[in-house]
């Protein structure tokens, strides 16, 4: 029963590392997409 338990919020942590890290990825997606227009505009074609 103990061992379940542990198992349990180890994976609950992992759930809880995997959310963090996916608002962060959605912050800097969201950062990019709104420039995104200046970024292609100050881009140089060679």
């Amino acid at each position: 029963m103990k061992q379940k338990q542990v198992d349990i919020l180890d994976e609950m942590k992992r759930y809880e590392g995997a959310d963090k890290n996916y608002y962060i990825q959605l912050g800097r997606l969201l950062d990019l997409a709104s420039r995104a227009h200046e970024l292609f505009t100050r881009s140089k074609v060679d």
